[in-house]
């Protein structure tokens, strides 16, 4: 099964039956999981092209788990979105970096809420010095 990582009504669908999913258990990874093994199954697919959204899908998983007060899980994902930035072929690119910003921006709050001052401090500042650029 061959499917587009940019059609937008299969990842809501695929998102809302996950979401289902996840609510109706304890979420062991299944998200990110699922996300991980839709990557891999695509091996033909070029996914550098896709990054950016790949990234923004994490980080809207992330601010969905962290409105349903479930921080951790949120924290996981910002931390999985971070992992793909660093390990891309180029992490500077405008249209990574502008998700990444987003990433730490979200990660600042997910750390305060799970009561991290430091690293919430730390993420601010990150998010702070990248919008002065």
């Amino acid at each position: 099964l061959a499917v587009n990582l940019l059609d937008g009504e299969y990842w809501t669908q695929h998102l809302y039956e996950k979401v289902q999913e996840a609510s109706e258990r304890t979420l062991d990874n299944s998200l990110v999981a699922t996300v991980k093994e839709q990557l891999l199954l695509q091996s033909s697919t070029d996914i550098r092209g896709v990054l950016p959204e790949i990234i923004a899908m994490y980080n809207t998983f992330a601010v969905l788990w962290s409105d349903w007060a479930h921080s951790k899980t949120a924290q996981l994902l910002l931390y999985r979105a971070l992992h793909l930035k660093d390990t891309s072929v180029d992490p500077t690119a405008e249209n990574i970096e502008s998700a990444y910003v987003n990433t730490i921006f979200y990660l600042a709050q997910v750390e305060l809420a799970l009561g991290n001052h430091e690293e919430s401090v730390q993420f601010c500042t990150k998010t702070l010095r990248k919008k002065q650029q």
